[in-house]
């Protein structure tokens, strides 16, 4: 049988039989949905679901949660949380889950949302427990990963220092308003208890978040991220993508969040306070000191900060913990009757001097120096029809400047505007808000969406967003502007799901001469349906791309994902997805049955077939664990990667297990 018979064949029976391995909480399909492919590249869309993981499984007790509480769950609006707050007020307690339909500003994909994050508990009692029967609470959890390859990569041969296991452990202890936790992690190939490594593991992340109801609110100490504002100063926490934003309507809530990721890039280490001087007034302060990775020149000057964690070779490791950073602040945020306003001010000072190679034009306004600071006032008006937002922040050099409106002349229609100009020369060290470039600086855009749901099963999101971008950047060495626009249709019921969603980019970037601009256009569909009841769940994806730059690139792809629910002691999945692309500008992406806190986002091009098997069982109310297998075929290369990562074969196969224990 020809090879694309056969992967036609293996397709329409996983259509029919195939189950998929894990029970997606609903948050997840409603996650990735919201993610496109700008959003998945961004390493913060990863540290997003690690936390949403973390979320789910310590969720919060609405009748107890404060408003502080509920800003940490990044898709309330500030309306909502509200209108929460006020129904809490107003009514005591909720009883039952039924009762967020009472709250006009939840709509249904809010509500089913927010089901997966809080629970109905007991409100607060009266007399306040002591530290000893908090503790006399406490529940623990520890999970056990391993990741073992079936294959060996050229550096596993020659040039890793470590072993081709991936293994790691997470530690939280949570009891009453107080959570510990202790992360700890081994990427393929880094060394344990060897070559610099004397604590064992490469990488390691320890918090303590305290959340209290009196003057002070929260005390975070260890690893953390933390927003202020828009994210025009402070931001290493996250910042919703274009497609979010339309789903989400408010992008600034203010909140510290333990570091609970296993990712090395941009968080804080030492401490952060919210403290309540009066209602409404409140002032966090932050200080964190740490070191960074790090390429230096011969001078010894920081040439480039190193964010992917990897300390594999020995060129890696020399890059480890080059330098340090040292970082201190405080915002101050005031709310009254729908209005706010707040100020956040940060100095961050260095080991070393920055110095970005000045040979590369698009390098040329980058910061430079030792120490560095950044000031920025946010305000805003919310009411029941209308948002107003805005951030405007200064760091000597430049301005950078973000505001948003959102317009709800019903609870079915929102309409979203959000304009923004980024400086040039604006060194936003900790920056991370809605931009179309990959730093706050050289941009100029705006933004216009409409979200409608003329039902609670029907909804319509399209946006057009405008950038243009003065300077040079790294795939323009001219001033450049892109063009981006989307429109996305989706219909959920109790069983059926049904999504349909076209892109279209026109990007200017230099030509491969690197003397002439010219229009790279992009075209990318999604189809997608699904069925569902208590024990099985089926999905079925489709996947079109046209990529138009020196050369026209066309890639599509098929996929099917199911579930099955045997019993309450385990679940069995699978999925499958042939993929044919012409090269890397048709890449497409695969999102896939994860384990617990894994971010699961593959992109693939070329030709081949994907799949995965996975099972979850339920020992016992302490034990449970997960073993999962992947497999990728090519069919247009003997090799799968480059350099070290190289795999000589054209197939390769993951098995990754866990185990969590509760007690």
């Amino acid at each position: 049988m020809p090879m694309r018979a056969l992967v036609v064949t293996v397709l329409a029976l996983l259509c029919c039989v195939c189950v998929r391995a894990q029970d997606t909480a609903d948050w997840e399909r409603w996650f990735y949905e919201w993610c496109t492919m700008d959003d998945v590249e961004d390493q913060r869309a990863e540290v997003l679901y690690e936390t949403l993981c973390d979320m789910h499984e310590h969720p919060l007790n609405i009748n107890t949660a404060s408003v502080d509480d509920l800003r940490s769950l990044p898709f309330l609006s500030e309306r909502q949380i509200d209108d929460i707050a006020y129904y809490l007020y107003r009514n005591k307690q909720m009883q039952t889950m039924g009762e967020l339909a009472m709250i006009e500003s939840l709509d249904f994909t809010t509500r089913q949302l927010l089901q997966n994050f809080v629970y109905i508990g007991e409100p607060v009692p009266a007399k306040a427990p002591t530290i000893g029967q908090v503790l006399s609470q406490a529940n623990h959890e520890l999970l056990l990963s391993a990741d073992v390859p079936t294959y060996e990569r050229r550096g596993d041969e020659k040039g890793y220092l470590g072993e081709p296991l991936a293994h790691g452990f997470r530690y939280s202890m949570t009891a009453g308003p107080l959570r510990v936790g202790l992360i700890g992690a081994q990427q393929a190939g880094e060394p344990f208890f060897s070559h610099g490594n004397d604590l064992g593991y490469d990488y390691y992340s320890f918090y303590a978040d305290l959340r209290l109801k009196g003057a002070l609110r929260q005390l975070t100490v260890g690893r953390y991220r933390m927003k202020t504002g828009l994210g025009l100063v402070m931001n290493n926490y996250f910042s919703f993508g274009k497609l979010a934003t339309l789903s989400v309507l408010d992008f600034s809530q203010q909140c510290i969040q333990p570091h609970t990721s296993r990712s090395d890039n941009q968080y804080l280490q030492g401490a952060a306070a919210t403290i309540q001087v009066v209602k409404g007034l409140n002032i966090t302060p932050f200080v964190s000191y740490r070191q960074i990775d790090a390429t230096l020149d011969d001078k010894g000057n920081i040439r480039s900060v190193l964010t992917d964690g990897y300390h594999r070779t020995e060129t890696e490791m020399d890059h480890k913990n080059r330098a340090t950073q040292m970082v201190g602040g405080a915002n101050v945020h005031f709310s009254s009757n729908g209005w706010h306003v707040g100020a956040t001010a940060t100095y961050t000072r260095y080991s070393r001097d920055l110095q970005p190679d000045p040979s590369l034009v698009y390098n040329r306004d980058k910061p430079t120096g030792r120490q560095f600071t950044q000031a920025g006032v946010d305000y805003g008006y919310v009411s029941s029809k209308v948002s107003v937002r805005g951030e405007t922040a200064v760091d000597g050099h430049d301005v950078a400047t973000i505001n948003s409106v959102v317009v709800q002349p019903s609870s079915y229609l929102a309409l979203t505007a959000v304009q923004r100009y980024f400086g040039a020369r604006y060194c936003g060290l900790h920056a991370n808000t809605f931009s179309e470039g990959s730093s706050v600086s050289n941009e100029n855009g705006l933004y216009v969406g409409v979200n409608w749901q003329p039902s609670d099963r029907w909804k319509l999101l399209a946006y057009t967003d405008y950038a243009y971008f003065d300077h040079p950047r790294s795939i323009a060495y001219h001033s450049s502007s892109v063009w981006d626009n989307l429109v996305q249709a989706s219909y959920s019921s109790s069983h059926w799901t049904a999504l349909a969603r076209y892109r279209c980019r026109y990007r200017q970037r230099d030509n491969s001469g690197h003397k002439d601009l010219i229009h790279q256009t992009e075209h990318r569909l999604r189809l997608a349906g699904g069925w569902q009841n208590e024990r099985w769940k089926l999905t079925t994806q489709a996947d079109m791309v046209n990529s138009q730059y020196e050369d026209s690139s066309i890639g599509w792809m098929v996929s099917e994902v199911a579930q099955v629910n045997l019993g309450s002691w385990a679940q069995l999945s699978a999925s499958a997805a042939y993929f044919n692309t012409d090269d890397y500008d048709s890449r497409l992406y695969v999102q896939e049955t994860g384990l617990w806190y894994r971010f699961a986002y593959h992109a693939f091009y070329g030709e081949g077939l994907r799949c995965t098997m996975a099972l979850r069982a339920t020992v016992s109310s302490h034990f449970s664990a997960i073993l999962r297998v992947a497999w990728v075929k090519y069919m247009d290369r003997s090799v799968i990667g480059t350099g070290l990562q190289q795999i000589d074969a054209s197939s390769a196969t993951d098995i990754q297990a866990q185990i969590r224990w509760r007690f």
